[in-house]
């Protein structure tokens, strides 16, 4: 979608397929993403709403250097995809009781304290924490890469990792094969 999308309203994705959101929108009454993959060009693509995730969603950054704002409520386990050559960055508070994966060969940073409780599943690509709860309170998984071609996703900090309520914890699943 090219057009500019205005007004008070609320937008809703439902249904298995994707959706891009290319312009700069702005409407205020958030965006309900129950079905589905929204894919977004523009930095103001979602408006200047909240964005609620439902189960099994993702959010695509479609370009690369966009910069989200909105805050984003986990209302299911979810997931933020950063695909090969596509860098992006979470500036908004992620909240929500749900678990949030990292998904594509790209990078994506988590730039704010974030709330949410269901921990992070990094599956690809690089995840880049640019504060020392942008992870949430949950433990984070990594998945290993299973061919030797294959890359392994990463972690990077610009800050150190700490946590007040509880010690973190990091799992590691599959093996890499030769």
């Amino acid at each position: 979608m090219n057009g500019v999308i205005s007004g008070a309203a609320s937008l809703g994705k439902t249904g298995a397929g994707t959706l891009a959101l290319n312009n700069a929108n702005t409407f205020s009454g958030g965006v309900n993403l129950t079905g589905g993959t929204l894919s977004i060009g523009n930095n103001a693509a979602l408006g200047t709403g909240a964005l609620g995730m439902g189960a099994g969603t993702t959010l695509d950054f479609g370009i690369t250097g966009l910069a989200l704002g909105n805050t984003i409520a986990l209302n299911g386990a979810a997931s933020l995809n950063a695909g090969a050559g596509i860098s992006g960055a979470v500036n908004g508070v992620i909240s929500g009781a749900a678990s949030l994966g990292k998904t594509g060969a790209g990078t994506l940073a988590l730039n704010n304290a974030n709330t949410f409780s269901g921990g992070v599943n990094l599956t690809g690509g690089t995840l880049s924490i640019g504060n020392n709860t942008a992870l949430g309170a949950g433990a984070l998984g990594m998945e290993r890469a299973r061919r030797s071609t294959s890359a392994s996703p990463a972690l990077r900090s610009a800050t150190p990792l700490r946590s007040t309520a509880r010690p973190r914890s990091m799992q590691v699943r599959g093996s890499a094969v030769p």
